[in-house]
């Protein structure tokens, strides 16, 4: 080494050492790059299952709001009952010969047209929503409500009451 003083041999293994010192902080920096990016996919993950898990939430509380209203709806028709074993039974729809808000309707086609109104709407409140009505197996159960729709994920949910 021609021409090399103590000093110049110092200054070499010293910026040898700093460059060094740079390159394992650059692969620090992008391992934690890394980390984050890796954090922050699984953080939205987690908020996309949560938003889908809250609007199955959402369609759960309407069907047992809907089944709750048509209950509730039905024992002040009809006596308490006597005309459910004349409802439209099944997952079809309704219909009713009678519009009964613009006409006076006797008990049993008031509770068809009840029905076939609480189940267009029932359609309309859950995400392709069905319904079902029967007459209850017993006495003490007057009535069986079932709903199902199609849960945002395309997964079909069905709800009974």
């Amino acid at each position: 080494m021609r021409g090399a003083t103590p000093s110049r041999i110092q200054a070499r293994g010293r910026w040898s050492r700093r460059a060094a010192a740079r390159g394992g902080l650059l692969i620090e920096v992008l391992v934690s790059c890394l980390v984050l990016a890796w954090a922050s996919q699984a953080l939205l993950q987690l908020q996309l299952g949560s938003a889908a898990y809250q609007a199955g939430a959402d369609s759960r509380w309407q069907a047992q709001s809907l089944a709750a209203e048509w209950l509730e709806r039905s024992a002040l028709l009809a006596d308490g009952f006597t005309g459910v074993g004349d409802l439209a039974v099944g997952w079809s729809a309704a219909s009713a010969e009678l519009a009964c808000d613009q006409h006076a309707c006797l008990p049993e086609a008031l509770l068809h047209w009840q029905q076939a109104q609480w189940q267009a709407w029932a359609r309309t409140q859950l995400p392709q929503g069905v319904t079902a009505l029967w007459p209850g197996q017993d006495p003490s159960q007057a009535m069986g409500v079932a709903l199902a729709w199609q849960a945002p994920g395309g997964v079909s949910r069905p709800g009974g009451g």
